[in-house]
């Protein structure tokens, strides 16, 4: 980890290295484990949907494409296979670290859906950097909701796991200001 030229990129390997540490302490059972009271998804079905991100802005930077986060794998292996997931984690990490710097700046096109009443999707323009930003944000907050289905289910969990960037930051601030005081 750190040895990219871009901040952007290097959060990224790191949002990744905190999910592939998490699901590699679960059993199998855990990963697809169902917390009907809490939410329908299993902490597999929510990495399935954080590799979903990623998955798409591989495929746009590598055919020039659409990003499109519309487009997701529901019911895959991948939400039942913590082995599977935890390959796709670092063949993720390994194009992170491939990436060219230089196009980080690229101009992409988004699609999403926007519209909670109907099927609306909207095309935006974008680049790479800013996508990854969104990537890095979405792994860490969807760790911050499968840290809860895990503590639902009686296991421990790092006290830093999910937690944002700016949020780390202002703990760690915090603390150094409790130090002086």
């Amino acid at each position: 980890m750190g040895n990219t030229t871009h901040p952007v990129v290097d959060g990224n390997i790191q949002a990744l290295a905190q999910l592939h540490g998490f699901i590699s302490r679960l059993t199998g059972e855990q990963y697809g484990a169902q917390t009907p009271l809490l939410t329908r998804s299993a902490i597999g079905a929510h990495c399935r949907h954080i590799l979903d991100m990623y998955e798409a802005l591989v495929q746009a930077s590598d055919e020039g494409g659409i990003v499109d986060y519309d487009f997701r794998r529901r019911g895959t292996d991948i939400e039942r296979d913590q082995t599977l997931a935890l390959a796709n984690i670092e063949r993720l990490q390994g194009w992170l670290e491939r990436i060219p710097s230089g196009c980080l700046d690229n101009v992409i096109t988004v699609r999403n859906e926007v519209d909670l009443t109907q099927q609306v999707s909207t095309l935006v323009e974008s680049n790479i950097a800013r996508e990854l930003m969104f990537a890095a944000s979405h792994c860490i907050h969807h760790l911050a909701l499968m840290g809860l289905l895990a503590a639902a289910m009686g296991l421990r969990v790092e006290p830093e796991l999910g937690v944002a960037p700016a949020t780390a930051s202002f703990l760690r601030s915090d603390s150094e200001l409790a130090e002086l005081g």
